[in-house]
C-alpha cells in the first residue's frame, strides 16, 4: 500500500478548492454579461459545468468584453 505525504492532500485540497471558485466566479460572470444572450449564457454556464476547468478558463480568455470596459 502506497502512502503518501500530507502535503499530497494539502495540495489535492488547494487544487480542488481553486477549480470551484473559478467556476463560481466564471458562472457568476455569465450570469451578470450584458453582452451575452439568454441561450448563449446557458451554454456557456453548461460548458463550465460539464467541463469544469476548462470550461472556465476558455471562459476568462475568451469572454465577450462589454463596450464600456473595452473603451478603457
Amino acid at each position: 500500500m502506497l502512502f503518501l505525504p500530507p502535503v499530497y492532500d494539502w495540495l489535492w485540497t488547494l487544487g480542488t478548492l481553486g477549480a470551484v471558485l473559478a467556476m463560481l466566479a466564471a458562472i457568476v460572470q455569465i450570469s451578470r454579461s450584458r453582452v451575452l444572450t439568454g441561450s448563449t449564457q446557458l451554454v456557456w454556464t453548461l460548458t463550465v459545468l460539464f467541463v469544469p476547468l476548462m470550461g472556465a478558463l476558455a471562459w476568462f480568455l475568451l469572454r465577450p468584453r462589454d463596450r464600456a470596459s473595452a473603451d478603457r
